[in-house]
């Protein structure tokens, strides 16, 4: 018996869209109430929806989302057999590791060590401008988001899906660079003076802006590559078949 199933993918796709939009506009919701007003006393849970903190439901999230990118790029890569797109796809999935595994921050923080052992001051000094991740993994994270960007401007067939890579893109390097800010000695108590505001308040919301910025850029990632999919791909099905004897 063979099970037949078609996806509208219009509809599809908005749906998602929606809701992956929801998902993460509901953690900032959470964060606000649960976390940053303690409407929960206890620690532990507001923790779970903490967007400042790395192993938060928000960061799961977000890893699985970024694998999820990859996946599909996979996908098209199975398509075309570009190789530009099997290096953005691994690109991806290394993302999605990174997320879970926290590549970039042990990386950094073992460069660091380094330095102070081995390197001249002055070169100590420049990696104390902010987190030392930054410095070792920059070159290589504008160099791929500058590869991306030139690639799917060439290779994207609707101008749509070429301006939703680039403001995904745009998240990603806006996240990046308020992380940089972070990293900053004092950085935030004096962006807070000069508002107005805590220390507290622009360093939390500062944080959960950048999750949020690197959420919302992977959800237009996955969803540029799987409207491209679908186009490249019209007449792709799904069949189920049971192959197991009849009685």
């Amino acid at each position: 018996m063979d099970l037949f199933f078609s996806i509208d993918s219009k509809r599809f796709i908005k749906t998602l869209f929606l809701f992956l939009l929801g998902l993460e506009l509901g953690f900032v919701l959470l964060d606000i109430v649960f976390n940053y007003y303690g409407l929960i006393p206890n620690s532990s849970i507001r923790r779970l929806f903490n967007m400042a903190r790395e192993d938060s439901l928000q960061a799961w999230v977000a890893g699985v989302q970024t694998v999820f990118v990859g996946l599909v790029v996979w996908l098209i890569f199975a398509k075309t057999r570009g190789r530009a797109w099997a290096a953005i796809a691994a690109f991806f999935i290394y993302l999605g590791l990174d997320d879970g595994a926290k590549i970039h921050e042990r990386v950094g923080t073992a460069v660091k060590e380094f330095s102070k052992s081995r390197l001249p001051a002055s070169s100590d000094a420049i990696l104390e401008t902010s987190y030392t991740w930054q410095f070792v993994f920059g070159p290589f994270l504008i160099s791929m988001g500058l590869f991306i960007l030139w690639f799917l401007w060439r290779e994207l067939r609707e101008p749509s899906l070429r301006w939703l890579a680039f403001a995904a893109l745009a998240c990603y390097g806006l996240a990046v660079g308020i992380d940089f800010i972070e990293g900053m000695p004092g950085a935030y108590a004096t962006i807070g003076e000069s508002l107005g505001l805590s220390t507290k308040f622009t360093s939390h919301f500062g944080r959960v802006i950048e999750e949020f910025l690197e959420l919302f850029g992977s959800s237009l990632f996955l969803i540029t590559f799987l409207k491209h999919f679908m186009q490249i791909s019209p007449r792709t099905s799904v069949v189920f078949r049971d192959e197991s004897p009849t009685l």
